[in-house]
């Protein structure tokens, strides 16, 4: 018997999209609550737009659910988290001749943390 294939609308373009993979009920990420509570699960599928190469949760779970008193952290406002990033776009110091993109990096690392141009 053949499977069946579901569809989706595509979230930036409107067009009927495959959903390509269903991982099941989820949990909702970083909801460090001490018990499993099935009303925090979700139904993960995946869908997939070949036109613009876009990937997408078919559903996500309510802002209010993900966001909640067990959410570890928001990464703006986590001082760590931007010691971090810095750190991936600036690991360590490298040759003009080896680094070509540094510059655009460091425009919109800057722009990114601080909201200014360096330009």
């Amino acid at each position: 018997m053949p499977l069946k294939t579901q569809f989706t609308k595509c979230k930036v373009t409107g067009q009927k999209i495959p959903v390509i993979f269903n991982f099941g009920k989820m949990p909702i990420a970083n909801n460090f609550s001490k018990k499993v509570d099935k009303k925090n699960l979700y139904e993960m599928k995946i869908a997939f737009n070949e036109s613009n190469g876009l990937f997408q949760l078919v559903s996500a779970p309510k802002p209010k659910k993900l966001f909640n008193d067990n959410y570890a952290f928001m990464s703006s406002t986590s001082s760590s988290m931007k010691i971090h990033f810095k750190n991936v776009v600036f690991p360590e110091p490298l040759s003009p001749k080896k680094d070509i993109i540094s510059p655009l990096l460091t425009e919109k690392f800057n722009f990114f943390i601080t909201g200014e141009s360096l330009l």
